[in-house]
This record gives C-alpha cells, sequence and structure tokens, in this order.
C-alpha cells in the first residue's frame, strides 16, 4: 500500500512538472511568434549603412518596367515586412499599391536585399514589422 502512494506522488510531480515545462514551452513559443512595432523595440532594425544606403540600394536595384517608357506613371507605394531575429526579410506585402507592375518590382527589390542588423528588445533580437514608402519616378 505504501508504495502506490510513492508511486502515486511520484506521478502527480511529475506531471505537475512536466505541465510547467509545458506551458513554459509555449510561452516562449508565443514570444518568438511575436512580431513586434517599430515603437515596441528598445532598438528598431537598420540596413547596413543606414536610411541612406537603404535608399541608395532601393535606387540601384529597381528596374523600371519598360512597358511605362513612353508614359509618365509615377507615385508612391508603401510595403510591408518582417525582419526577423537573423536580419532575414519575410513576408513582404504591398499595402499601398500604384500599378501590379511596379509592385512586384519593388517587392522583388525588397526581397533581394541584404540582412538587416535585427531589432531588439530587452536585448535580445526580436521579429519587428517594417513599413517602407517608395517613390516611383521615370528619371
Amino acid at each position: 500500500m505504501r508504495n502506490i502512494f510513492i508511486m502515486f506522488g511520484i506521478f502527480v510531480c511529475f506531471s505537475l512538472f512536466a505541465d510547467n515545462v509545458q506551458q513554459n514551452h509555449k510561452s516562449s513559443d508565443s514570444i518568438n511568434r511575436k512580431i513586434y512595432q517599430v515603437m515596441e523595440t528598445d532598438s528598431m532594425p537598420v540596413f547596413k549603412g543606414g536610411y541612406d544606403s537603404l535608399l541608395v540600394y532601393v535606387k540601384d536595384h529597381f528596374v523600371f518596367p519598360e512597358i511605362y517608357a513612353e508614359t509618365s506613371i509615377q507615385g508612391r507605394v508603401i510595403c510591408r515586412f518582417v525582419i526577423t531575429e537573423d536580419g532575414a526579410i519575410v513576408d513582404v506585402k504591398v499595402i499601398q499599391s500604384l500599378d501590379s507592375l511596379m509592385d512586384e518590382e519593388i517587392v522583388r527589390v525588397i526581397r533581394s536585399m541584404p540582412k538587416w542588423i535585427p531589432g531588439k528588445r530587452k536585448g535580445k533580437a526580436v521579429k519587428v514589422e517594417y513599413y517602407l514608402p517608395i517613390v516611383c519616378r521615370l528619371k
């Protein structure tokens, strides 16, 4: 009879421990999945070389679609993307569109960017949502 109580006690302790580990695992998973806004971070993500280098990169890599060579289409496209903990760019979306061909080209340029310096929160690199307005003009 005494062995049954000991086994039951061990089982209860193990169950509580396993449940606690599982809850901690779930909460760390939800933290890892959280995407922070720039204002929620201690340091925001940065394109290597800074914002001016980002603008130069976009300008140098953007190829104006030839179909618009004879037209005067121009305007602003706003993109949203996520910069991961390792600085990679994922989940690129056009929030304010100008034209489908222009949008596709801008998404291509953003996806081709090198890794950024990730944003940090409480000293740890975190995923951060970033909005980038890009003005498209024919030169």
